[in-house]
C-alpha cells in the first residue's frame, strides 16, 4: 500500500519572488516557473494577480481615438479638426476618429502573464502598463500577513458574551486566571489580557486587582518603635532556618505575619501561609491583643487537631520580629504536655520582608478584602471562615490550575480542613470582595 505524500505549503519568500520577476522578463510560462520553484502553477498565477501594480499610466489622458493607437507616441498630425489651433492633435478629446489610427491590441493583461514584464512593445505601448515587482510584492505580502491578524476573531455577539462573563467574574473578585482555568470562558489568559489591553473588554483596566496601583505617595513619618531588643534568638535566626531546612529536608512549613491595618481599626488580621500548598489561613484579633491571644490560637489548633496532626502541619514556622511573636518558648511548648516540643519557630532578619515573601504576597492578595484605608471592625468567626474558604478555592497558576484547598487536602486530608473551618467553594461562586460582604455569605 502506497503512503500518500503530504505536501508542505510554505509562503513565497523574496528569493523566489525575484526569480518569478526574472522569469517573467524572459517570457517564461507559468508551468515553467512553477517547476523551477517547485510550487503549484496556481501559486504563480495567484501571486502575480495579487501583487501586480500599475507601473506606468496610459499615454492618452482622455477617452478619444488616440487612446489605443500604437502610433500615439510618434504622431505629429496637426489641424486635424476645423479649429486650426496649430497644436498636435494627439490626445485631444475632440479627435473622435482618425484614418491613420493603428489599433494596439494587448492580450498580456487578460491571460498569463497578466503583466507587461518582458513585453517587447513596452516602450511604445500607449496603454496603462502593469508590472510585477519582487520587492513590492514581498512588502505587500508581509503587510497583508500582519494586518489580517489585527483586531479580534469574534463576532459582536461573541464579544458581548465574553465581556459579560469576564465582568461577572471580576465583580466577584476572581482573577483572570481563575476565570479561564475554571472554564467560565474558553480563552487563554494571554488572550483575555490582550483583549483588555486593546480596549475590547471591560470598562477600565483598574478593575483588575494587580493590573495597576493607584495610591498616594508616603510622606516621612516617625514610627513608634516597640522595645524589641535584647532578645536572644540564637538558633532561631534566618540562617539557622536555612540550615535546618536543608539538614532535615523540610519542604512543608508555615510563614506568619500580621496584615497592616489603620490605627482606628478595632481588629487586626493574622495571616498564615502554608507552603508549598499556597494555602492561606487568616485569624482575627483585637487591635490591642497580647501575646497570650496569639499563643491561644495555636493552643486551640493543637486541641482540635491533636498533637500529631498539629506537629505535622505546624512543625516549622517562620515569622518576623513582631513583639507578639517574641516568646518562642511558649510557641514551641505543647499545651497538652509541657515537656514536649510541638514546633520550631524561626525569625527573619530585621527589615528583611523578602525572607518571608510568600506571606507578604498573601497580604497583598488580602488587600482586595481588607482595603488599606478600611477600618477593620465587626469581623466575626463566620466571616473569617467564609474568607478562608473563598480565597483557598481559587485556581492558582503556581499549582497548575489546582486550588490551594485541593492541594492541602491531598497532603493532610479533608478532616483537618474541616477542623480549620475551611470548605470548598464552587469555582464559579468564588468571591474575593470586601470583608463586609461576607457577613451573610453561605459556604
Amino acid at each position: 500500500m502506497e503512503v500518500q505524500k503530504i505536501k508542505s505549503f510554505k509562503q513565497l519568500d523574496l528569493v523566489k519572488r525575484v526569480k518569478i520577476e526574472a522569469f517573467l522578463g524572459l517570457g517564461k510560462n507559468a508551468s515553467y516557473i512553477a517547476n523551477e520553484l517547485n510550487v503549484n502553477r496556481s501559486t504563480i498565477t495567484r501571486e502575480i494577480n495579487n501583487y501586480r501594480q500599475v507601473s506606468k499610466s496610459a499615454l492618452c489622458k482622455f477617452d478619444c481615438a488616440c487612446k489605443d493607437c500604437f502610433l500615439f507616441k510618434h504622431c505629429n498630425i496637426k489641424n486635424y479638426c476645423s479649429k486650426k489651433c496649430n497644436d498636435l492633435c494627439r490626445g485631444c478629446p475632440k479627435v473622435i476618429d482618425c484614418n491613420r489610427k493603428l489599433v494596439f491590441e494587448c492580450k498580456l493583461k487578460t491571460s498569463f502573464p497578466y503583466v507587461c514584464n518582458g513585453c517587447s512593445y513596452k516602450e511604445n505601448c500607449p496603454s496603462e502598463q502593469i508590472e510585477y515587482n519582487a520587492n513590492v510584492a514581498n512588502y505587500l505580502s508581509n503587510n497583508k500577513r500582519k494586518t489580517c491578524r489585527e483586531g479580534i476573531n469574534l463576532t459582536e455577539i461573541e464579544l458581548y458574551e465574553l465581556n459579560e462573563a469576564i465582568k461577572k467574574g471580576i465583580e466577584k473578585g476572581q482573577s483572570i486566571y481563575h476565570i479561564t482555568e475554571t472554564g467560565q470562558v474558553e480563552y487563554s489568559v494571554s488572550t483575555i489580557y490582550n483583549y483588555i489591553d486593546k480596549g475590547f473588554l471591560l470598562g477600565q483596566e483598574c478593575d483588575l486587582l494587580m493590573n495597576c496601583k493607584l495610591k498616594k505617595r508616603k510622606l516621612d513619618k516617625k514610627y513608634h518603635r516597640y522595645n524589641n531588643k535584647g532578645i536572644n534568638r540564637e538558633g532561631r535566626t534566618f540562617n539557622d532556618f536555612i540550615i535546618y531546612k536543608l539538614k532535615n529536608k523540610i519542604s512543608c512549613y508555615v510563614q506568619m505575619d500580621f496584615l497592616g491595618v489603620k490605627k482606628d481599626s478595632e481588629q487586626q488580621i493574622l495571616c498564615l501561609h502554608f507552603l508549598p500548598f499556597e494555602f492561606i489561613y487568616i485569624a482575627v484579633f483585637n487591635k490591642n491583643c497580647v501575646i497570650e491571644d496569639i499563643i491561644s490560637l495555636f493552643n486551640n489548633f493543637e486541641a482540635k487537631l491533636g498533637f500529631e496532626n498539629f506537629n505535622k502541619i505546624f512543625h516549622t514556622l517562620l515569622t518576623d520580629r513582631d513583639v507578639l511573636f517574641n516568646n518562642y518558648q511558649r510557641f514551641e511548648q505543647s499545651s497538652l504536655d509541657k515537656s514536649i516540643k510541638r514546633m520550631n519557630i524561626f525569625y527573619c532578619d530585621p527589615a528583611s520582608s523578602a525572607q518571608k515573601s510568600n506571606v507578604e504576597n498573601s497580604n497583598k492578595q488580602l488587600r482586595k478584602i481588607f482595603l488599606k484605608d478600611d477600618v477593620i471592625e465587626n469581623v466575626t468567626p463566620a466571616m473569617i471562615s467564609a474568607i478562608n474558604s473563598n480565597i483557598n478555592s481559587r485556581a492558582l497558576p503556581s499549582l497548575n490550575g489546582m486550588t490551594a484547598y485541593d492541594a492541602f487536602k491531598l497532603a493532610y486530608g479533608k478532616s483537618i480542613l474541616k477542623e480549620l473551618g475551611v470548605e470548598r467553594i464552587n469555582s464559579k461562586n468564588v468571591k474575593i470582595v470586601n470583608y463586609r460582604e461576607y457577613k451573610d455569605f453561605w459556604c
